[in-house]
């Protein structure tokens, strides 16, 4: 008898919905590597330990430099956990279709309680396209602010997004130039019609923000002066802007204050 093939029958492609997290998500994302994601995501995972929260912090970067960060060492179980204040934060290093089933469909109950998802991303172009969440886009201008326009025409109408300038010294923009440069991102990835806010002042590279993480200590730490001010300045109104999603109807209490050692022009930022 002939042989006869069977009849291909492709199921459906599945398109991307616009679901929801199933706990309060913040992601930081940045089509470009050394974009400040992991020192933002790491910062603000602290703050909202700080402010009594449980915060699981995933690591989808596969260089996981927030663990170390975090001033966890090799030998530190990979879902390891840190307290900060009266909160606690959670780590797990993971691949992005892992974060995907725990914050979509599986949860976090094993973990305990969860107040907050903070998700350091790594540099690729899906990295602005969980949907439902919050999304801190981050940028230094010029070849990365033409990567971030990429990521974010793929971002879900219902994704918040906020847009997160950083710059060195010598480069900085005005807060002028900063306006315009949104303005044209909004225009590049068709978003005139939606709500894309932005951090007013740009933050700066601190010296003292780099040794604290480089040596896996909290910046939430360090003395409150110069560069280091705006840079935890600029941290804090991020944190309460996601506050709202996480706990509605209230404002981000107050970081319980530690006094620094400091000691003038031993740890001040080279001005």
């Amino acid at each position: 008898m002939k042989a006869v093939p069977l009849q291909s029958a492709k199921p459906p492609v599945e398109e991307p919905g616009e679901w929801e997290p199933l706990v309060p998500t913040i992601v930081i994302g940045s089509y470009k590597g050394g974009a400040l994601k992991t020192a933002l995501a790491v910062a603000l995972a602290e703050r909202l330990a700080l402010a009594g929260l449980h915060v699981v912090l995933l690591a989808c970067d596969g260089q996981e430099d927030a663990r170390h960060r975090l001033g966890l060492k090799a030998k530190d179980p990979g879902a390891a956990r840190v307290s900060r204040g009266t909160g606690t934060i959670t780590l797990l290093g993971m691949v992005t279709a892992q974060a995907m089933q725990l914050l979509y469909s599986l949860g976090f109950a094993k973990l305990g309680q969860v107040d907050a998802v903070v998700v350091d991303t790594p540099p690729v172009v899906h990295g602005g396209s969980l949907p439902g969440v919050l999304l801190y886009a981050t940028t230094d201008g010029d070849d990365a602010t033409r990567n971030l326009c990429t990521m974010l025409r793929l971002t879900p109408q219902n994704t918040d997004i906020a847009l997160v300038r950083y710059h060195t010294l010598n480069a900085r923009p005005s807060e002028e130039d900063w306006k315009q440069e949104v303005d044209a991102i909004k225009q590049a990835v068709g978003a005139r019609e939606r709500d894309i806010r932005y951090l007013k002042e740009p933050l700066p590279r601190s010296d003292p923000v780099k040794i604290a993480l480089d040596a896996g200590q909290s910046i939430w730490d360090l003395p409150r002066r110069n560069r280091t001010l705006e840079f935890l300045t600029g941290l804090e109104t991020l944190a309460r802007a996601a506050w709202p999603r996480i706990r509605p109807g209230s404002e981000l209490p107050p970081k319980p204050r530690k006094a620094p050692v400091y000691v003038r022009g031993w740890n001040d930022d080279d001005d």
